[in-house]
């Protein structure tokens, strides 16, 4: 059965996971990953990442959402993320 959102833990949202005090340096570390994983040829493994408000902590953590690997958001493409690094 997929996680729902009220599914979160405090170990899942939380525990071990880098704490940004800003969305944009979260948002940041996300072109990172994204940018390393194109460069290692898994870009798939950036589906479904992204930044979000912990709710145990109030940081921000990057991490991939509760239902796994997801289809890319709309717009989104391996060579402007690319583009968006150099």
């Amino acid at each position: 059965m997929p996680h729902r959102p009220h599914d979160y833990t405090e170990a899942s949202a939380c525990t071990g996971k880098i704490a940004h005090t800003e969305w944009s340096d979260a948002e940041a570390a996300v072109q990172r990953i994204v940018a390393e994983n194109i460069d290692a040829g898994t870009p798939k493994h950036s589906n479904g990442l992204g930044a979000y408000r912990c709710p145990f902590c109030g940081s921000w953590h990057v991490g991939h959402s509760l239902q796994g690997y997801k289809a890319a958001p709309s717009g989104w493409s391996a060579a402007a993320a690319v583009a968006r690094r150099r």
